[in-house]
């Protein structure tokens, strides 16, 4: 029923805040890098953490290989949860691939990706362009350059997630045509925020289905 939603819900919303809590926990000579080496430690499946700042996206992400999908309803420590955990797709390899594609859920309560739905309003997409993504090694900030809606596994929707690694220069021309094709922002704001980078963060939500990148 409804009330015991709602406490499964704080459940898990207590699950994340413990963790944050983790990472937040600096040494003196530390006072800009999170604690990640400890969650590593606790779950190796553990890749990294993606943060935009001043919303509720504040989270681990996760990638399991062996076992795609995996954390589609599995918590940090691998417990059953609607909530999930943000991960990386299988087919990404994270040093290496182009494109680094990142699933998360869309809750109606803007956990997990939820507030991803806000950048439909252009007040919050103005100030909330940059994903900050820090993995063991290092510490990326990335600029928003593209928001789009699509139905993922139709015949004539944007496959943005099959876009990883590109064979060719034609290959990553498509994909940027593609972006700029469904592009949310319009087309002056694209070629003003695209910066010719090739590595990039894709940030995908569903329910309804929202891809950032």
């Amino acid at each position: 029923n409804l009330f015991k939603g709602l406490m499964k819900n704080k459940e898990q919303d207590k699950v994340y805040e413990e963790i944050v809590e983790i990472v937040e926990t600096k040494g003196d000579d530390n006072k800009d890098k999170k604690n990640l080496e400890q969650l590593y430690d606790i779950n190796n499946d553990f890749i990294g953490w993606l943060e935009i700042e001043q919303t509720t996206i504040n989270y681990p992400i996760m990638q399991s290989k062996d076992k795609p999908n995996f954390y589609l309803d599995r918590d940090f420590y691998k417990n059953y949860s609607s909530y999930g955990t943000p991960y990386i797709s299988e087919q990404c390899n994270i040093n290496m691939s182009d494109n680094i594609v990142i699933y998360g859920h869309h809750m109606k309560n803007k956990a997990m990706f939820g507030a991803l739905e806000d950048y439909k309003k252009e007040e919050f997409y103005n100030n909330h362009q940059i994903i900050t993504f820090e993995t063991l090694d290092k510490k990326t900030e990335f600029q928003i350059f593209a928001v789009f809606k699509t139905t993922a596994y139709s015949d004539n929707s944007f496959k943005y997630y099959e876009y990883i690694n590109f064979q060719n220069i034609n290959d990553y021309d498509n994909y940027i045509k593609k972006c700029k094709e469904v592009n949310d922002l319009g087309e002056e704001d694209f070629d003003d925020l695209w910066d010719g980078e090739e590595e990039n963060p894709e940030v995908s939500s569903c329910t309804p289905c929202r891809s950032y990148t």
